[in-house]
């Protein structure tokens, strides 16, 4: 694009210093319509006159691309002066004779980076977890997999004990190969073995991708599948995903949890995705939001005191890390069940990542365990009068009032009724 402009900026200047050195346009017509009425011959003159109207036709042209077609191609293609002048420089420091960069220059783009995701299969590693490309020596493991009872169920697999694992195999490895999925096997270090697999199908650049994958039953709840998630869905943001979806059964309240959990959002209409059914839930997450939920650390210790758990909880909160929040205070409330305020603070993360319906639980259960957890009461209130209920909300105001909260009294004066909460 630099090339063609710099040409027509040429041509503009030689063929406009040309066209000005010459007569005017309209005069150069007017002569020409002379000449032709009485000599109809070759005259030199003449050439030269019809030369510079041609010429002057060229130098409009070039006003009317310089001016116009040009600027809206450069829009177009998103093409900026400043970044074909950042390009260039990042050309020139590039060095072909480094290994680690004999492919590509790493232009920073806001566009799906396809050679990012399908230049080498991407093994990633968590705590647990190698995430691998699937091979032969899996095929035992595939085999129970797809004949695991919930997994055949929530896959609608047909009689999958007879199944050609050879050619299942080679139909998921092949979506790399023609760029349009990655299938991660789910290795567990300890023991060398497949026990589960995530699958992500990338279609156009601008389409979410679309998650699914299974884990067989017995290791399921430990925390496996969040740590895969945690890092393909790191990955993803690396190469620009922009969105991703998942699918699940109405029924696989655990699988509804961690998408929830991990700030997914339900999406379900069936007239807008074909391939679901009145059984099926869509769930869709937006990875562009800064403060998007996703864990970024995966080594957190398993037995850390309760108090440890909870202070974790309240720095992450506090830095907007609301997957890293709600993992440890879900460790604190597994030590400890009857404290409000963890209940407390696990409803203002999930206030604040996910939604005030999925939050009023816990604002509730802190409530239960303490009636005189004031501030349980104000979020319950705040979330009710939002939602419409104003009468529950205003109850909840009251309480926490008649325990001396100013805070409450202030939401009961400038809320009545019939107003918002401010």
């Amino acid at each position: 694009m630099t090339t063609i402009f710099i040409s027509l900026l040429v041509m503009y200047m030689v063929i406009g210093i040309f066209t000005f050195s010459r007569p005017p346009l309209g005069e150069s017509l007017k002569e020409i319509y002379e000449e032709l009425s009485t000599d109809f011959f070759y005259s030199e003159k003449l050439t030269q006159k019809l030369l510079g109207v041609f010429l002057f036709t060229i130098f409009s042209i070039c006003i009317i691309l310089l001016l116009f077609v040009f600027p809206i191609v450069l829009i177009k293609e998103k093409v900026k002066f400043g970044d074909l002048i950042k390009f260039k420089q990042e050309a020139k420091s590039y060095n072909t004779t480094s290994p680690q960069r004999t492919t590509s220059i790493n232009c920073k783009s806001d566009r799906l980076d396809r050679d990012f995701l399908f230049r080498k299969f991407p093994v990633l590693e968590t705590q647990n977890l190698i995430l691998r490309n699937l091979q032969p020596s899996d095929i035992p493991q595939l085999y129970k997999l797809y004949i695991d009872e919930d997994i055949t169920r929530e896959f609608e697999f047909e009689n999958p004990q007879l199944y050609d694992y050879d050619v299942t195999l080679k139909n998921i490895t092949d979506g790399f190969k023609l760029k349009q999925s990655i299938t991660w096997g789910m290795i567990l270090k300890k023991e060398n073995l497949l026990i589960g697999m995530r699958t992500c199908f990338i279609d156009g650049d601008d389409d979410p991708a679309v998650f699914e994958g299974m884990v067989l039953n017995s290791y399921r709840g430990k925390g496996f599948t969040t740590e895969a998630y945690i890092a393909i869905i790191k990955f993803l943001r690396q190469a620009n995903v922009k969105a991703i979806k998942a699918k699940t059964k109405k029924y696989n309240k655990p699988a509804i949890s961690m998408l929830e959990k991990f700030g997914f959002i339900n999406v379900s209409n069936p007239s807008l995705f074909s391939y679901i059914n009145n059984n099926t839930y869509v769930f869709e997450k937006d990875l562009t939001q800064e403060n998007s939920l996703l864990l970024t650390d995966t080594k957190i210790a398993d037995n850390l005191s309760v108090d440890t758990y909870y202070k974790l909880s309240l720095n992450y909160y506090k830095e907007n890390q609301y997957a890293l929040a709600n993992y440890c205070i879900d460790k604190a409330i597994a030590k400890a069940e009857n404290n409000s305020d963890f209940y407390y603070q696990r409803g203002l993360v999930i206030l604040a990542s996910i939604g005030r319906i999925k939050a009023l639980p816990d604002f509730k259960k802190a409530i239960e365990i303490n009636p005189n957890h004031i501030n349980a009461m104000i979020e319950s209130g705040n979330i009710l009068y939002v939602l419409g209920n104003k009468s529950g909300g205003r109850e909840y105001w009251n309480r926490a009032a008649n325990l001396g909260s100013d805070r409450a009294s202030k939401l009961l004066q400038n809320n009545p009724d019939w107003g918002a909460v401010t």
